[in-house]
């Protein structure tokens, strides 16, 4: 979450946070607890991420956007989030908007990452490939305390 564990500990002894006891010295905070404390008190946000190839039309891009945009007024009402969106090949690494986004990710202001599916970060013929990467991605962005939520897999 980008906090000090000291002081997460004080927040849960002093009642700020509801957690549940899983041990003698843990307590485990819930993925909902974890996404308000990051809005609220580092100021994170939600990030609509959206991708297309090149080869493939802009209004797909355009309907890709919508339906996040459809989704997060729909399960997270009243939130606070950004759209970020791009043209360009997965497999390459200079996409301008894709750096921001993980510098956002890497500066803790990412609370949930919501993308319609896995290929709009990764898009490899190789399925194995692809789940890798996806994984690997998924884990940097929760070792920064945001959450990865696929809305559709095709």
């Amino acid at each position: 979450m980008g906090f000090h564990v000291i002081t997460v500990r004080r927040w849960v002894y002093a009642g700020e946070i509801p957690s549940e006891v899983v041990g003698k010295r843990e307590n485990r905070l819930s993925q909902t607890e974890v996404i308000r404390i990051m809005e609220e008190r580092r100021g994170a946000r939600i990030f609509l991420y959206s991708r297309v190839g090149p080869t493939e039309a802009s209004h797909q891009l355009a309907q890709q956007a919508g339906v996040l945009r459809e989704w997060v007024t729909q399960h997270r009402a009243g939130k606070q989030f950004e759209e970020i969106s791009e043209v360009g090949d997965s497999l390459t690494l200079d996409r301008a908007n894709f750096s921001r986004l993980l510098r956002f990710i890497e500066s803790h202001k990412v609370s949930e990452l919501v993308v319609l599916n896995r290929q709009a970060i990764i898009d490899h013929p190789d399925q194995e490939v692809s789940a890798l990467v996806f994984s690997y991605f998924i884990r940097h962005v929760e070792s920064f305390g945001g959450f990865v939520r696929v809305i559709s897999e095709p």
